[in-house]
């Protein structure tokens, strides 16, 4: 969902909305959400804890800048 969230705040899905309000509203949403989440991984909440599609917990999203890398390569 992060790796979502990134690319939604990059604006990588707009062309999938009825509306150019709509895509501007949901980027901007998305931006507010990885910022909340970068500075609460940095600032280690311990309340937060990231969690693979196995289910395996995480203690950073450090790991989606090296994805982000490999899919746009």
């Amino acid at each position: 969902m992060v790796v979502e969230l990134d690319g939604l705040s990059r604006g990588s899905k707009d062309r999938h909305f009825d509306s150019a309000e709509h895509a501007d509203m949901l980027r901007s949403s998305a931006q507010q959400a990885v910022a909340f989440l970068e500075h609460s991984f940095d600032a280690r909440n311990s309340h937060l804890r990231a969690l693979t599609a196995e289910g395996t917990t995480l203690d950073t999203i450090a790991f989606r800048s090296e994805q982000l890398k490999d899919s746009v390569s």
